[in-house]
């Protein structure tokens, strides 16, 4: 159980830094079509780091929206 949860947990932090390093290299205007929406619905949920702070709640938010039925999609 601790391996899935492991698992789980991986991608939105994946998602996370992807995100944070984009919004550190000019923002979301460089993207493709695909990858701006990804980036888009990542901070919907999970603000840009401007502060140090903890990530747990964005990592479960985020978590919680990969596996929705509605998801984040490319």
């Amino acid at each position: 159980m601790d391996a899935l949860e492991c698992l789980r947990n991986q991608n939105p932090m994946v998602l996370l830094a992807a995100a944070q390093a984009v919004d550190l290299q000019g923002g979301p205007d460089k993207l493709g079509k695909g990858s701006r929406r990804v980036h888009a619905r990542v901070r919907s949920i999970a603000p840009t780091l401007d502060r140090d702070r903890p990530a747990e709640h964005a990592i479960v938010a985020l978590a919680a929206a990969i596996t929705a039925p509605d998801g984040i999609r490319v």
